[in-house]
C-alpha cells in the first residue's frame, strides 16, 4: 500500500467530506419547479448564475457529451505536461482550477 492506514482513512474523510458539501451547495443554489401539461407533470431543476457567469444549458446526451469531451482534452492535456515535464503550467493550472471551483462555492453561499 502507497500510504499507511491513518493516512488512506484521512484522504478518504477528506474526499466524503468534499462530496457532502458539493451536495449540500448543489441542494443550496437549484429552485425546483413543477410543470402540469395534462396529465404529465414535468419537475424543472434550475440554478442561478454562477459568479463566472452562466451555467451552459445542456440536456440529455449533450450533458454527457459536454462532460466527455471535456475529460478527454483534461486529460490529453495532462498527458502532454508530464511527457514534456512541465510541472510549473500543470501547478498553474490546478490552481486556476482550483480557484474557479472556490470561487463558485462562495458565490453559492455568499449571494451579492
Amino acid at each position: 500500500m502507497k500510504h499507511n492506514i491513518t493516512v488512506t482513512l484521512m484522504l478518504l474523510a477528506f474526499f466524503v467530506l468534499s462530496q457532502i458539501i458539493g451536495l449540500y451547495l448543489i441542494n443550496t443554489d437549484s429552485v425546483i419547479r413543477t410543470e402540469t401539461i395534462g396529465n404529465t407533470t414535468k419537475i424543472i431543476v434550475s440554478h442561478a448564475d454562477t459568479s463566472l457567469g452562466p451555467r451552459p444549458e445542456t440536456t440529455g446526451f449533450g450533458s454527457f457529451l459536454y462532460l466527455l469531451i471535456g475529460v478527454a482534452v483534461g486529460t490529453i492535456l495532462v498527458l502532454v505536461l508530464v511527457k514534456f515535464q512541465q510541472t510549473n503550467i500543470w501547478r498553474l493550472w490546478f490552481f486556476v482550477a482550483v480557484w474557479l471551483a472556490f470561487s463558485i462555492s462562495l458565490g453559492v453561499i455568499i449571494k451579492s
